[in-house]
């Protein structure tokens, strides 16, 4: 037997009216088939119960589940999180691409950001107006480790030291200003569309 909580912050919880429990019934219903699956339980063995609790600041429910079968029955880290998004996943279904599209746009503000910071910035090093030994050093580094480099020069297809050193350059970039604002924008975006 498993027990697991599910809790929802109260604001959440009334704009998406997940105040009671038969919201949360309906909702265990629907997904019960995935439950049991994440749990490596056979959907006719799959057993719960759960308990709904109204509190002031974070409505939740408890819920035990079990097989019908003592032989099945295993979870995982990775059998956890998927239980969890299916839930959250439906809870905020028709807020979530939202979110994604404000974390995109984010995004490309901040490498749109970068990339025109990027430009100002060689074009400045170059001319001798400003001066940076440490993106200098670093983007010299990188050119070099690129040369070697014969696989897309896309970051997914880069090795560790390699993305170790754009990683590097990215703080670097991060410091500057503008970059900085997008950065920050982003970064906000992305920890509220993972918080769902």
């Amino acid at each position: 037997m498993w027990t697991f909580v599910n809790s929802l912050k109260r604001e959440d919880a009334h704009r998406l009216c997940y105040e009671n429990s038969e919201s949360w019934r309906r909702l265990l219903l629907a997904h019960q088939t995935e439950l049991a699956q994440a749990m490596k339980i056979l959907p006719s063995n799959f057993r719960w119960y759960a308990a709904f609790h109204d509190k002031k600041h974070h409505p939740h429910i408890h819920m035990m589940v079990w097989s019908a079968d003592p032989q099945q029955g295993f979870l995982t880290e990775k059998g956890i999180e998927k239980m969890r998004s299916q839930l959250s996943n439906e809870i905020f279904r028709d807020e979530l691409p939202s979110l994604h599209q404000q974390k995109d746009l984010f995004y490309s503000q901040v490498r749109d950001a970068a990339m025109e910071a990027m430009g100002r910035l060689i074009w400045r090093m170059e001319t001798g107006l400003y001066h940076n030994p440490a993106i200098a050093e670093r983007m010299d580094t990188l050119a070099g480790m690129l040369e070697d480099h014969k696989v897309k020069k896309v970051y997914g297809y880069l090795k560790k030291p390699i993305k170790a050193q754009v990683n590097a350059i990215v703080d670097e970039l991060a410091k500057v200003p503008m970059v900085a604002e997008y950065y920050e924008q982003w970064n906000q975006s992305r920890d509220e569309a993972e918080q769902v």
